[in-house]
């Protein structure tokens, strides 16, 4: 997927949520547009994925995951079919404002998948010592992730979570070559950005 279209999804999706919210559509209406949509249900596949890997959560809860926070979704727009978005906003920030949403429902998820499941559920991090260190130098590398253009930030985030360039370019539609070479620039502007000489794996 060119940069052009994933901007185009993005701003169809955008168009789509801010047209149901002018109308007053329902609720139900307005989760069926997010849900419906293929973006949306790749991001949150890849947001799902991501917070796994940054809780130590099982990758096997994923598909759970995602569905948990579909539901979740469902239960924000009872509550205001807005999500709360300020209309005024750039039109750009969009996507990264979504995909925070996204991180939320799936780490509340994942929380409550645990309760479900008892405390002794399996953890894949680092010893215990080491996992708070670890887990904030991830959502410090996943924030600067979140501010790179298309399609460095996906192609980063999908390596983050443990696909190979090839899977990357297969799930994305991309060559490995481009791949490769997106990688490459993500992790030097982000050696860049972050500045902190954290090891980016």
């Amino acid at each position: 997927m060119s940069d052009w279209e994933a901007e185009k999804q993005w701003e169809d999706l955008r168009t789509n949520f801010i047209n149901a919210t002018h109308r007053s559509f329902g609720w139900l209406e307005v989760w069926n547009i997010f849900v419906s949509s293929d973006l949306y249900r790749n991001q949150l596949s890849t947001c799902a994925e991501i917070s796994l890997m940054e809780t130590g959560a099982p990758k096997s809860w994923a598909d759970d995951v995602a569905h948990d926070a579909m539901l979740l979704l469902a239960r924000q727009l009872r509550k205001r079919s807005d999500l709360g978005y300020q209309f005024d906003r750039p039109p750009k920030q969009f996507a990264s404002w979504f995909r925070t949403i996204l991180f939320h429902q799936c780490h509340e998820a994942i929380r409550s998948f645990r309760r479900r499941h008892g405390r002794d559920s399996p953890l894949e991090l680092d010893p215990i010592s080491e996992r708070s260190q670890l887990i904030e130098q991830r959502l410090d590398i996943r924030m600067a992730v979140d501010r790179l253009d298309e399609p460095m930030r996906t192609i980063l985030m999908l390596g983050y979570g443990g696909l190979s360039l090839r899977e990357i370019a297969d799930r994305l539609q991309l060559t490995y070559d481009q791949v490769r070479y997106a990688n490459k620039q993500g992790r030097e502007t982000l050696e860049r950005k972050l500045k902190s000489g954290y090891q980016l794996e």
